[in-house]
């Protein structure tokens, strides 16, 4: 398989968040495992991406605000070649990571603007 076509997650998680780092890792924990969950591991696209674990590829993005994130969700969630999971944290109710996982460039057509973290 090219690089282009490689399977591949991203998660997006808030920068305007003043939490400590633990607490910004779990989100981006919570939020990959509740895409899992909702997906379960016999998807495709999971299977795939999974097939040669220890080449698996995450990338952790940082993104501006809430309103940014909402966007950026909704606009991934449109897109039916993509799974992705918007994780909402309890009981504050603060939207804080977005996973993702889909082929590379479309991934990327998405989160090219954004830095790594």
């Amino acid at each position: 398989m090219s690089e282009g076509t490689d399977v591949i997650q991203a998660v997006i998680v808030r920068k305007d968040l003043d939490w400590p780092m633990g607490a910004i890792c779990s989100q981006v924990s919570h939020a990959s495992n509740a895409l899992w969950a909702q997906h379960g591991s016999d998807h495709p696209l999971l299977a795939q991406y999974t097939a040669e674990y220890e080449g698996m590829t995450t990338v952790v993005c940082g993104i501006a605000t809430e309103e940014k994130l909402r966007n950026l969700a909704a606009k991934i969630a449109a897109d039916e070649t993509l799974l992705s999971h918007l994780w909402v944290e309890q009981p504050e109710n603060i939207p804080s990571a977005l996973a993702v996982i889909g082929v590379r460039d479309t991934v990327r057509s998405y989160t090219k603007r954004l830095k790594l973290l």
